[in-house]
């Protein structure tokens, strides 16, 4: 803990007065590891020049891991970045984690939990976010704040996530994909509240209860259901409600 509070302090000192180069000896350890493993190079000798050279990153994390702002400055990861768990650990993502990161797609799967804190992705560019094989999800108000997305798969979660009202606030996203357990047993109302997407795509949900306000506050322009999820009289009160929204049942 003490470790981690020290690179916390360092990171942030950094950031305050526009230092963008975080030396990879002192980010946390399972990032120091993979950057020294993709590029041959011990942490001492990797520049900043080669550090931006990078064009993926796959991260294995092993029991619980925390993560700290800072530890992807500087990476430009065209063809992404891969965080994969050992389905036993949880993964830690504070605020501001990718900060410095440019990314054409981020993965994270493989983990029993995953916990985001309000504005994970604060200064980063990411085209596409892949989640997926996670037992359990917290995402909090602002979780994906600021993201600017293509691509937004959540359809291989397991049952046990939980977003919390205004989680997809902020949000930008061309389609957002929800599989089956996606969302759990219930659509809570103004649960898309904040976002602004093309599509929403919940054909594959399956759900006991559809919360008549799940819609409020969103801005949508395409919404996908299956037909089977919502009775005509639902239906129809929910292209009533929502006459900017494009259904389709």
């Amino acid at each position: 803990m003490r470790i981690l509070v020290a690179l916390s302090a360092l990171f942030a000192a950094n950031m305050a007065f526009g230092i963008t180069f975080v030396s990879v000896c002192d980010r946390s350890t399972p990032v120091r590891q993979a950057v020294e493993e993709e590029l041959q190079l011990q942490c001492s000798e990797i520049t900043e020049a080669q550090l931006a050279d990078l064009d993926r990153l796959q991260i294995s994390l092993t029991g619980d891991v925390q993560l700290v702002p800072g530890d992807f400055s500087g990476m430009k990861l065209s063809s992404g970045l891969f965080l994969f768990g050992d389905e036993h650990g949880f993964l830690n993502l504070p605020r501001g984690v990718f900060s410095g990161l440019e990314a054409g797609e981020i993965e994270l799967a493989h983990l029993s939990n995953l916990i985001f804190e309000a504005n994970t992705f604060e200064g980063a560019k990411v085209d596409e976010l892949y989640i997926y094989s996670v037992d359990g999800l917290l995402a909090p108000e602002k979780a994906f704040a600021g993201l600017k997305l293509t691509n937004f798969n959540l359809e291989y979660l397991n049952s046990n996530a939980r977003f919390d009202l205004n989680a997809f606030v902020e949000l930008t996203v061309d389609k957002i994909t929800f599989g089956d357990d996606s969302i759990g047993n219930a659509i809570p109302g103004k649960l898309f509240s904040g976002i602004n997407a093309g599509l929403v795509d919940l054909s594959a949900l399956k759900v006991e209860g559809f919360a008549a306000d799940a819609f409020d506050g969103a801005t949508i322009r395409r919404v996908f259901l299956h037909n089977s999820l919502l009775t005509d009289t639902q239906q129809t009160e929910l292209t009533t409600r929502y006459p900017n929204i494009l259904f389709a049942f």
